[in-house]
């Protein structure tokens, strides 16, 4: 079977068809869905769906004891197919196995395996389930195991957020809590008395508080100078510290007095900075406690200190490590042939995970010349790209040219699932944006770039006729056929395939390859061409007649259903039979326009359960759908319902209304986590949170704005935002401040922009810093994609 991981999809479906499984049969057919996972690389979801049915169909025959051991040795891909029902029948263990694999479940799959676990078992689970995971089962009688737990999580994390409000609300205390200093948010630190700050940052010296808090450490400190020393100035008062003062405090308080100052330092305290950087340097890129223009400044000024490089040798590169993201552009040009493989392998490393930071193009243009240097100029060492596939977007157009189609196709890099971390889209897009302006849009195409680049080479390998444009020389052009459809489908679903060529094709041929056309977002256009051709396939000709089995296969392609036609779908019943369908309307990335939402939602509500009847995984299903419900619907909810759903509806409900949804949602959110709020249960709420009270977020305690999201702030209403104090204003994470519209910013008055202002302290100077370090770097980075292209 093995052979067929290359064959066009139609063929392996023809297989397929004629193929009877066996007990004998699923160790083989178990390793040919690994063969397709890292030999047909881009195409390998859409063949193994072909497979999935008959595979998992099989295990679930077996005996319960077997059934999950079965499962496991199955490839990520194909246990992403997993349905929502199987995951709610996993055991705690197989849920821990199933929910570290590299699979990119949907909110529904996800929430049902995170609601089997609390505070016991989520310690060995990755950043991004424990975030998933409600907070009603993370309870802390047990503290300190607990603060094992949220160990390397984000602070504004939930579990990060309970940690500091448990340890740092009151009082702050780093004599015993310097481990959890990362924790530390700005309105915790403002408690410090000024007469006690040299000790508590001596204690916490080797810790990285979030970046706002080592604003506010960095201001006591002066007025702690200007009391005791009696200093006129933040300047003076930066003068006054020695080397050996710098060793005994946070290296972000040095940094937040600005690039200028530090580069005023003497070369002993540049050179301890450096060090002491290149030592902690795991959590330097955990924690964004320093800004990335106060850290090139830090590197560039060290090294100069010490006796600048004019090459980096491998023992180089072992000694600095990831730091090197953060050297001058030049420098990681003269990496010496002998240090590129460790370099590459350091940097491939990270870009697999979420602690790689944004890149400017001079260093994209760097990594991408030690890959050439590394690879050289014989053809023969480009057809192993092993250990280089998450660094492709760095390379030019021209320079991807020179990897063989085979192995361009097969390089995989999906974002490793660190344990110890969770990756925050928004807040990482916001501070590259903020950092890297324009560049980052060059880095976001490289990234399609690549992806377009391997959808090519996939195509060329399974019909070299179907790329617009492909002329291989000495091959015959012939018109593109049936066969190459459901090719194309396999590759990128309908995203490369056009309106004329969907319209064109028989609903037979569509139908060949429903599930990997319908597999990624389209255009509604495209989806009611793709959803007519369906029901032209149906022997009625009717909607009716679809089955779970098969809107479940149409996925995207449910957007192509008329508002007004949606009524005539088949009843969702018996409920049981329907999961697979409910789930896909439900998913918050389907985008219905209103008129499909409320459509939808009714038939679900009135042939499958209505709303008050749903268990906690049957109401994670519904999920985007509560869009299209009223206050009396949400209202028949229980309170502890709606408390274990927030954990995904907090962030999926974002374009709700506020006065239909968001609001009755937040009533049944305050009584079941009970009044006042804390900073967690906020963060949790998410864009619900926008549902409270303009009255009721007058009166929470400043504390807990650390817990208010972007999506959140975006949704409050102005009167809401207008009437919040300044003290609960500078308490919010910056990402969630700079997400506060404009217009609504205009009209605060002068205190609540002032305490505005502080909360983004540090990003803004982040970004006007960065012109002045490295418009060298994003002119050759421009120069270069200009050449290749």
């Amino acid at each position: 079977m093995k052979r067929l991981a290359l064959g066009p999809g139609l063929m392996l479906k023809s297989v397929l068809s004629n193929y009877s499984m066996d007990l004998d049969d699923l160790n083989e057919v178990r390793d040919f869905t690994w063969t397709i996972q890292y030999t047909a690389g881009i195409t390998a979801r859409a063949k193994t769906m072909l497979i999935k049915k008959k595979a998992l169909a099989f295990v679930s025959t077996l005996p319960w004891y077997s059934w999950y051991s079965q499962y496991l040795g199955f490839s990520d891909e194909l246990l992403g197919l997993r349905s929502v029902k199987d995951h709610e029948k996993a055991s705690i263990d197989h849920a821990t196995a199933f929910i570290n694999r590299n699979i990119p479940y949907n909110t529904a799959q996800l929430a049902t395996l995170a609601l089997k676990f609390s505070t016991y078992w989520v310690k060995d689970i990755s950043g991004n389930a424990k975030e998933a995971v409600p907070i009603k089962n993370l309870y802390d009688y047990y503290f300190e195991y607990f603060k094992e737990t949220a160990y390397g999580m984000p602070p504004t994390s939930k579990m990060g957020l309970r940690i500091s409000s448990r340890l740092f609300i009151n009082a702050v205390n780093m004599t015993k809590d310097a481990n959890w200093a990362m924790f530390l948010q700005a309105e915790d630190a403002r408690n410090i008395p000024t007469s006690n700050v040299v000790e508590q940052l001596e204690y916490m010296k080797n810790g990285f508080p979030t970046r706002q808090a080592c604003y506010v450490l960095k201001d006591l400190y002066v007025n702690y100078s200007e009391t005791e020393m009696l200093t006129q100035s933040e300047e003076e008062v930066f003068q006054l510290l020695t080397p050996s003062a710098i060793e005994r405090m946070p290296i972000c308080i040095i940094a937040a007095f600005g690039t200028n100052l530090l580069r005023r330092l003497d070369d002993v305290s540049k050179i301890i900075l450096l060090d002491r950087l290149v030592t902690n340097r795991q959590q330097v890129l955990a924690y964004t406690s320093i800004s990335r223009a106060a850290l090139q400044t830090i590197v560039d000024e060290g090294l100069t200190a010490k006796g600048r490089p004019s090459v980096l040798t491998g023992a180089d590169v072992n000694m600095y490590g990831e730091i090197l993201l953060y050297f001058p552009t030049d420098l990681l040009y003269a990496v010496t042939t002998e240090g590129a493989p460790v370099a590459l392998r350091l940097f491939n490393s990270l870009a697999s995970s979420v602690l790689m930071p944004c890149l400017d193009g001079g260093r994209r243009a760097a990594i991408a010349n030690l890959i050439t240097k590394y690879k050289g100029d014989d053809p023969q060492t480009w057809r192993n790209m092993s250990g280089l596939c998450c660094l492709l977007y760095t390379l030019p157009s021209g320079t991807l040219s020179r990897i063989p189609r085979g192995a361009l196709m097969s390089c995989r890099c999906p974002i490793a699932n660190i344990i110890q971390y969770a990756p925050e889209d928004e807040a990482r897009q916001v501070e590259c944006r903020s950092d890297l302006g324009e560049d980052y849009e060059v880095e976001i195409w490289q990234r399609d770039n690549v992806r377009r680049v391997q959808a090519w080479a996939a195509l060329d390998i399974l019909d070299p006729y179907t790329i617009p444009g492909y002329k291989p020389p000495g091959r015959r052009k012939r018109a593109v056929s049936d066969v190459s459809l459901c090719n194309r489908a396999a590759v990128s679903g309908a995203d490369d395939i056009s309106n004329n060529e969907l319209s064109s094709a028989s609903s037979a041929d569509i139908m060949q390859c429903l599930a990997a056309l319908g597999d990624r977002y389209m255009d509604n256009t495209k989806a009611q061409i793709l959803a007519n051709k369906v029901r032209e396939s149906l022997s009625t000709r009717s909607w009716s007649n679809l089955t779970n089995d098969l809107m479940g296969d149409m996925n995207f392609i449910m957007k192509g259903i008329p508002a007004n036609e949606i009524r005539d779908l088949p009843s969702l019943s018996p409920n049981n039979s329907f999961y697979d369908t409910v789930t896909v309307l439900g998913n918050e990335k389907m985008k219905f326009t209103d008129d499909q939402l409320r459509a939808y939602a009714d038939k679900v509500l009135t042939t499958w359960l209505p709303l008050a009847n749903m268990t906690d995984v049957q109401l994670a299903m519904f999920n985007r759908l509560m869009c299209a419900t009223n206050p009396f619907t949400i209202s028949t909810l229980s309170d502890e319902r709606v408390g274990y759903a927030l954990a995904y509806l907090g962030v999926t409900l974002e374009g709700c209304s506020r006065e239909d949804v968001l609001a009755p949602l937040a009533l049944k959110a305050i009584t079941s986590y009970t009044w006042p709020l804390s900073r967690a249960e906020v963060r949790e709420m998410g864009v619900v949170f926008a549902g409270i009270e303009p009255r009721k977020i007058r009166i929470l305690d400043s504390s807990s704005f650390a817990g208010v999201t972007p999506a959140a702030m975006r949704a409050m209403s102005s009167e809401a935002i207008k009437g919040m104090d300044p003290s609960q204003l500078r308490s919010l994470p910056p990402t969630t401040a700079m997400a506060m519209s404009p217009a609504i910013r205009e009209k605060l008055w002068d205190e609540q922009k002032a305490a505005l202002e502080e909360a983004m302290r540090g990003h803004e100077i982040g970004a006007s810093c960065r012109r002045e370090l490295s418009a060298a770097a994003a002119l050759l980075g421009l120069l270069i994609i200009v050449f290749a292209t």
